[in-house]
């Protein structure tokens, strides 16, 4: 190989490093509404409901947050789905995740704390851990739980509010697929 060649090679694969160690070093933000919380691991998730209850186990949940939201924002909001409920696994191992709500309401610190406050006591009435707020990265205010099936409980707000439920472990005869 002729020497300009190699080190056109060289300077090749040395501006190469150089990017890929420079994207490393930009800033990632997250994508909307997803705010990572730091929950305690349940190390042993067991089951609290079966595939063909967990729709309406969790959605009852997301609904009645819905509803504590509006009242402290005084306003009914509009809440749509973003996306459908899943499920995914086999039988031995069946993860349910409920449909993500939005809304389009802006919340003041003030309102989310009155927000937390009106949560907290319903999740841990279904059994969730003590709810724990986010630390406001990307200016996201968020609240998350976790039961003893796994399911992580999350509430955010930036603009906007989404509530959803992810990944309860559930008990599921044979095919670990949803039916609507």
């Amino acid at each position: 190989m002729p020497k300009n060649d190699h080190c056109s090679l060289l300077a090749l694969a040395g501006a190469a490093l150089a990017v890929g160690m420079l994207s490393g070093c930009t800033a990632q933000a997250d994508p909307p509404g997803d705010v990572t919380t730091r929950l305690p691991s349940v190390e042993d998730p067991v089951a609290q409901v079966a595939l063909d209850e967990a729709e309406a186990h969790y959605g009852d949940l997301l609904r009645e947050v819905t509803g504590l939201v509006d009242a402290a924002t005084g306003v009914p909001a509009e809440w749509t789905s973003e996306y459908e409920a899943s499920a995914s696994g086999s039988d031995a191992g069946c993860a349910f995740s409920t449909e993500r709500l939005r809304a389009d309401v802006d919340v003041d610190a003030a309102t989310w704390s009155e927000i937390a406050d009106a949560v907290a006591p319903v999740l841990e009435g279904r059994g969730f851990t003590e709810p724990v707020e986010g630390d406001g990265t990307g200016g996201w205010l968020s609240l998350s739980a976790q039961d003893p099936s796994g399911a992580v409980f999350e509430l955010r707000s930036k603009g906007r509010v989404d509530v959803d439920v992810d990944g309860a472990l559930v008990s599921a005869d044979g095919d670990c697929t949803l039916t609507h």
